[in-house]
């Protein structure tokens, strides 16, 4: 797969070029697709086959998947619903005892600070 064939996956990349993912990412036309037929499913049918081992299994092959993607064992993958909650969980994890400072800077993105 080259990078034009990726690209084929973001239609209007053909018109410009977009660099704001911090705000709103552009999502591939795969992903939207399966997105599209998960919520048809679930419109349609409410939880009645969506219960928690369901779920389980969405989570699963999600962490699957972003295993291959960066080539990583699913064990090293954690899902979280925002990259900011995903680093102020990290954050919390590295809670740095007394004495030690966190230093940061006032340009970095908000919710990164």
């Amino acid at each position: 797969m080259t990078l034009w064939d990726v690209r084929r996956d973001f239609p209007h990349l053909s018109k410009f070029t977009y660099l704001n993912t911090s705000s709103a990412g552009l999502v591939p036309r795969p992903v939207i697709d399966a997105a599209h037929r998960f919520e048809t499913d679930l419109s349609d049918r409410g939880t009645t086959r969506f219960d928690e081992a369901a779920e389980l299994a969405v989570y699963e092959a999600a962490r699957q998947g972003a295993g291959r993607l960066i080539n990583a064992a699913q064990s090293s993958i954690a899902l979280a619903s925002s990259m900011t909650e995903a680093l102020c969980q990290f954050a919390w994890w590295l809670w740095p005892a007394a004495p030690a400072n966190v230093v940061s800077v006032d340009v970095d993105f908000p919710s990164n600070t």
